[in-house]
């Protein structure tokens, strides 16, 4: 089910303000768009602190205040802490080529540890596409010497997580000992972050969160667990918001660096970075923030440096709405307006009801579909968005300020889609779109028009292919925003890999009735 609570004005008398901002993030969680932990400051003392959900579904153990979590990204100003602590102690120049650290590396002589820092090196831009080695340092600079720069050192912006694997890197040969063991000894001892580390699979199991790709009331999806490799000086920690509330405590507080270079690291360069951190402006306030995301986790902290207040936002679900939240929260805590949506209850057959490609304009599509526990609208060559329900056949993508409403003739199925956003309204046709197969093992392979299957209720089937040696893959209306696969547990998932098939003819059935289930049958005919 989905649910949601009616528009509220946020300012009611009969609640005090720590009310207020649990009923935004309540209502973030009944939605299925919030899983985790928050805690936010004022002035160093804490105004707010709860946690929602479960830490394991299949556990029944819940979230509490102690429950570590990936952070991911927010390793990023760690890392740069220790940079620039090093910085202060004359081992490093910021305007230091990084040729000394790594001479075989071509172009390194024009390469600064500042570029690495602000994202502006042009190096290969890795975030975790798994092109890059990452076993160790000599088989990345290996790699990374046949890649050639995006840019010109220092004349553009591309977030990445190279930089910050060089950085890593650094302050391993400069200290000599490991980077972990350095930010162990630099800043997660001194400020008695004992509930941080490295490689959230080492920490105790009662004490951290699984990672979901989603969490809707009691169901959910496990995230797959990555190496620790992948993410190292760029994304490896976990900790709890606590934690890291004694970090941005000691940063504004010049615990860990001089005034002179935190000013530095809070200023914006190119793209609104600094050292390690986004810096960017809201309502006339100073926010200095850093995020964090990849496979089951969430993360968010930020510092409203013009209120001195601390928002820490710690997810184990990845369609955890943080920056809708974020927002929200500032809102709240800046005495502005706001309304969040929120109870009509819409059974999943209802939602299915809504599922289809629609055709917003000539060389767009529109696909409406259910996932995550959610009624999601992706178009063409673009995201996916979460879908609210607004009133009757109506819904906002909130983040984007669009509304969707769906019409039908009377006693008929929803056949328009009416797309509105900044005054502009375009109805869109529902297509009579159905699912196919595509790959080299079809008559028509990658390229071709796909192998059509018959709609029999949530089953779509081929009562007869002849295949050839080789891979195929279930999608809709011949396009790749809708597809099937095989994950490594041989399970159908979106977005999968390949399924590989041996020549021969075939029955197919795909069969949607369980879209958390999702299941096929490949039989051979005599």
């Amino acid at each position: 089910m989905m649910s949601l609570l009616w528009n509220i004005h946020l300012y009611a008398q009969n609640q005090d303000q720590s009310q207020r901002l649990n009923t935004i993030i309540d209502t973030y969680h009944q939605l299925g768009l919030f899983n985790g932990n928050v805690l936010i400051a004022e002035k160093n003392k804490i105004i707010f602190e709860k946690s929602y959900g479960y830490a394991d579904l299949a556990a029944q153990r819940k979230n509490v205040p102690g429950t570590r979590f990936n952070i991911y990204s927010i390793t990023k100003p760690v890392t740069a802490s220790v940079i620039l602590q090093l910085v202060a102690e004359n081992k490093l120049r910021l305007d230091e080529p990084i040729s000394r650290f790594f001479p075989a590396l071509p172009d390194a002589d024009s390469i600064t540890i500042e570029q690495l820092l602000t994202h502006s090196s042009g190096l290969y831009a890795y975030n975790n596409d798994f092109n890059m080695p990452v076993t160790d340092e000599a088989a990345m600079i290996d790699w990374l010497i046949k890649q050639p720069l995006a840019f010109r050192p220092g004349s553009s912006f591309q977030y990445n997580n190279t930089g910050y694997f060089l950085l890593g890197y650094i302050i391993g040969k400069v200290t000599g000992v490991s980077y972990e063991d350095a930010v162990r000894a630099r800043v997660l001892t001194p400020l008695k972050m004992d509930h941080s580390n490295f490689d959230l699979r080492s920490a105790e199991q009662n004490e951290k969160a699984k990672g979901y790709t989603y969490i809707s009331g009691l169901k959910g999806e496990v995230a797959p667990v990555w190496d620790y490799r992948e993410l190292y000086a760029a994304g490896g920690m976990y900790a709890t918001n606590r934690d890291l509330l004694l970090f941005h405590q000691a940063m504004r507080q010049s615990k860990l660096l001089p005034e002179a270079l935190l000013r530095q690291a809070y200023t914006a360069h190119k793209k609104n970075y600094g050292y390690g951190w986004f810096v960017d402006s809201v309502a006339g306030h100073l926010i200095i923030s850093h995020s964090g995301g990849a496979t089951g986790f969430r993360s968010y902290l930020i510092w409203d440096s013009t209120a001195n207040r601390s928002i820490i936002l710690l997810c184990n679900a990845e369609t955890s709405d943080i920056v809708t939240i974020k927002n929200l929260l500032l809102s709240e805590l800046n005495g502005q307006s706001y309304h969040l949506p929120a109870v009509i209850s819409l059974s999943p057959s209802q939602l299915s009801a809504y599922e289809g490609a629609y055709q917003l304009t000539p060389s767009m599509t529109l696909y409406i579909h259910k996932d995550k526990g959610q009624l999601m609208a992706t178009p063409s060559r673009q995201g996916a968005s979460v879908m609210l329900p607004a009133a009757k056949n109506s819904f906002r993508i909130e983040s984007k300020d669009i509304g969707l409403l769906f019409t039908a003739p009377a006693n008929g199925s929803y056949d328009t889609l009416v797309f509105s956003q900044k005054g502009q309204t375009v109805s869109a046709p529902r297509l009579h779109a159905g699912w196919g197969i595509t790959g080299t093992a079809t008559p028509n392979g990658w390229e071709g028009k796909d192998v059509a299957m018959m709609a029999d209720g949530n089953r779509w089937t081929i009562s007869s292919v002849t295949l050839k040696d080789g891979v195929i893959k279930f999608r809709y209306n011949n396009d790749w925003v809708l597809n099937y696969g095989l994950d490594q547990s041989g399970m159908l998932k979106k977005g999968a890999n390949d399924i590989p098939v041996t020549a021969g003819t075939y029955s197919i059935t795909l069969d949607l009735t369980d879209p958390d289930k999702v299941s096929f049958k490949i039989v051979e005919k005599n």
